[in-house]
């Protein structure tokens, strides 16, 4: 008989204390760039990440969405043509944007290196390290539309000395 209420004290210790009583969150992995928020027991992902669909894990870079090859118009340009964006080094929200406005810096395309918003759907504060060009962007921002297809903006870009005050509208290839 005692053995009978010795197991059953045991196995009801172990059941008490294997799961954190008021802690809501005990179940949820938000993965290593995310935790959980004990309110409403869903992920908050740190800065530069956001929620992966499937797996419910913070462990999407939100630059991803504009990294690859874009196809438009720019700087009064009649004739599309192709901008790059890939991963920055400088951190999980930058960005590098070659052949920007489309123009040059020297003889190569003119890269600038742009942040992701914490929103995740805009690219802001432009800067480049080509000595002959500098950009302000109108209103801060190139905006991702929803469908994360295209990207506008009004800017105004100095190269060479020139001013050119632009509007830029690209389609993902």
């Amino acid at each position: 008989m005692k053995t009978k209420y010795l197991f059953l004290l045991s196995f009801s210790l172990f059941f008490m204390t294997s799961c954190p009583i008021g802690d809501v969150c005990y179940k949820i992995d938000c993965g290593a760039n995310g935790e959980c928020d004990e309110i409403d027991e869903s992920c908050v992902c740190d800065l530069g990440y956001e929620l992966d669909p499937i797996s419910k894990k913070c462990d999407v870079e939100v630059r991803t969405k504009f990294v690859g090859t874009w196809r438009g118009t720019d700087c009064n340009d009649t004739l599309p043509h192709n901008i790059v964006i890939t991963n920055a080094s400088a951190g999980v929200t930058k960005v590098n944007v070659s052949n920007f406005g489309n123009a040059l810096c020297g003889a190569s395309d003119l890269v600038v290196l742009g942040t992701v918003s914490a929103d995740g759907f805009k690219l802001e504060n432009f800067t480049t390290d080509c000595p002959s060009a500098s950009i302000n962007a109108t209103g801060n921002a190139i905006v991702l539309d929803s469908a994360r297809t295209t990207m506008a903006c009004s800017y105004n870009v100095t190269v060479g000395g020139t001013d050119y005050t632009c509007t830029l509208t690209y389609t993902k290839q």
